[in-house]
């Protein structure tokens, strides 16, 4: 009887996955303007518990296929497009009463290039968030 449960609860398992799977929806890649300010998720690895949450706003320096490179202050940062997300007015306004230094002085590549000493390069490709997450947003 514990056998045939086991194998009756793994085949609606099964089902439950497969029809998940059937009815996701894919994101559609997008393509960001250089020089866009762009909200970066980040992840945050607590014991027992995985959270994350935005970060920025940081300004889009070049775009790679779904390779983002970012720049923010004298930090270079590569991240893929699902980990990206456009800055929504009342953050770009928020930031730019705090007196945050990516809005005052615009990065550029060239800007960010000159001064960059290998030292500040922080790669975030492995950062997603939840789709949940990405719906609340």
């Amino acid at each position: 009887m514990k056998e045939k449960a086991r194998i009756a609860f793994e085949q609606e398992h099964a089902k439950y996955k497969l029809s998940k799977l059937n009815n996701a929806l894919g994101r559609s890649p997008t393509a960001y303007k250089v020089g866009a300010l762009v909200m970066l998720w980040r992840q945050r690895m607590r014991p027992g518990k995985t959270s994350g949450h935005w970060q920025g706003p940081v300004r889009i320096l070049l775009q790679e296929g779904s390779t983002l490179w970012l720049g923010s202050g004298s930090t270079l940062i590569r991240a893929k497009t699902n980990q990206c997300r456009e800055c929504t007015k009342r953050e770009e306004l928020k930031t730019t009463l705090d007196g945050v230094a990516v809005l005052q002085q615009p990065v550029t590549l060239e800007t960010l290039l000159r001064s960059l000493t290998g030292r500040h390069y922080t790669n975030v490709t492995g950062e997603a968030p939840s789709s949940d997450r990405l719906r609340r947003t």
